[in-house]
């Protein structure tokens, strides 16, 4: 079974997110940085390291669905919305991939030396966003099950151990 961190990989190399040669930033050493918008950016950083577990998670479901056991087309949807199974779990990939490297822009901007001083509610979003950093998949499964009162994984029949013909 693939890990948090292996599915961050694969996402980050299927949508392209290889990390660049960036260009390097030249912040003045007196930049008044406003400590009221180091609040709203630690608060995007840990709604984003949340929802990146979710999708972690549900591309991890979808990835052992079949799409023969749940749509006899392997379409999914109606009404307009209709996606083969296998391009909803390329999309997710590539959605990882943008929510990683969001996370982790966010994640260094909120650790860099200009916000050093920051009040003691942030730093206490940081610390949370530090936790949900180790296994964002993790986070997501336990909110599901304190949710819903039983893991994502039980009681699922949708498991197989490989690819059906046709899916990739």
């Amino acid at each position: 079974m693939r890990t948090g961190r292996s599915i961050l990989r694969a996402a980050r190399v299927g949508a392209g997110f290889l990390r660049r040669a960036q260009p390097t930033r030249d912040i003045p050493e007196d930049f008044p940085a406003d400590k009221k918008a180091l609040k709203g950016l630690a608060q995007s950083l840990w709604q984003l390291s949340i929802a990146l577990g979710h999708t972690m998670s549900a591309y991890s479901r979808l990835s052992k669905t079949r799409a023969i056991s749940v749509s006899p087309d392997g379409l999914l949807g109606g009404k307009g919305y209709v996606l083969p199974l296998s391009e909803i779990r390329e999309k997710l990939a590539a959605i990882i991939g943008s929510l990683s490297a969001i996370t982790d822009a966010l994640h260094d901007e909120v650790r860099a030396e200009h916000w050093q001083d920051m009040p003691k509610d942030v730093e206490e979003v940081v610390e949370e966003v530090e936790e949900v950093r180790e296994d964002p998949e993790a986070e997501a499964e336990e909110e599901y099950e304190e949710e819903f009162g039983e893991a994502p994984n039980e009681g699922d029949e949708t498991e197989s151990s490989g690819e059906e013909a046709g899916e990739g």
